[in-house]
């Protein structure tokens, strides 16, 4: 934030007072919520906001209001549309389902692969029918290996799809 100085009554130990205010406003162009900024007497660096993300209840419009010496200079203001929050959820919404299904099928890859193997040591005719440490650990490999085969396929498989579209 940059330092405003008064034109008038200047003088070396001319003061100004700095604060933002941020309104909201419905499709109807209605104020519904107006948050009103911290007076700022010094000239500082660092933000004179320092609000966290929110989601507003409404569709409308949001806007930031620069105040000094109480007067109005600048003000910014920002359409939120139905249609662009609506476009967003549904993509990330999709991501999500499409990550959710990939991280449960490398679970049950690996799950079937560690069984697998260790019913192949502990059932398989010549080898003794004793699971020990090297058992497990190579069980434990395959497992793993399953989950990246597992993944692997599935991304080709999206790639495929993406490109057919």
């Amino acid at each position: 934030m940059h330092c405003v100085k008064s034109r008038r009554g200047g003088g070396p130990h001319a003061r100004t007072f700095e604060y933002i205010d941020f309104t909201y406003a419905d499709t109807n162009t209605r104020i519904y919520r107006t948050s009103r900024g911290r007076t700022h007497s010094e000239c500082k660096i660092d933000p004179m906001r320092n609000n966290s993300p929110r989601t507003l209840p409404r569709y409308g419009k949001a806007c930031a209001h620069l105040h000094v010496n109480r007067v109005r200079r600048v003000s910014q203001c920002h359409h939120i549309t139905k249609r662009v929050v609506m476009i967003e959820q549904q993509g990330h919404g999709a991501d999500q389902a499409h990550e959710t299904r990939r991280r449960r099928s490398g679970i049950v890859a690996f799950l079937v692969g560690l069984v697998a193997t260790l019913a192949f040591f502990a059932l398989f005719p010549g080898l003794p029918h004793v699971i020990d440490w090297g058992a497990i650990l190579v069980s434990l490999a395959v497992g793993g290996l399953a989950r990246e085969a597992c993944r692997s396929w599935m991304a080709r498989a999206a790639k495929k799809k993406d490109e057919r579209m």
